[in-house]
């Protein structure tokens, strides 16, 4: 199976372009990484999470994602 590439999911721009970004280019290279490695990118926030969460799920590819909504705390 080959690695899908996120900029072919029809995604919105807001989600898609911080990920190519950071140089996060597959579904699969994201499931790869944790929810600390994903939100320390520039750009990636909650809802991006939880699109790219639900994106990995639909798809079937396993991932380390939280599946319950998280707050991001600035201390």
């Amino acid at each position: 199976m080959s690695d899908t590439r996120i900029d072919s999911l029809g995604l919105e721009a807001r989600f898609v372009n911080p990920l190519t970004r950071a140089g996060i280019v597959t579904l699969e290279r994201a499931a790869s990484l944790d929810l600390t490695t994903l939100i320390s990118c520039r750009g990636v926030g909650p809802e991006t999470i939880r699109v790219l969460r639900f994106e990995l799920d639909r798809l079937g590819i396993p991932h380390q994602l939280p599946r319950k909504n998280f707050t991001i705390r600035y201390d």
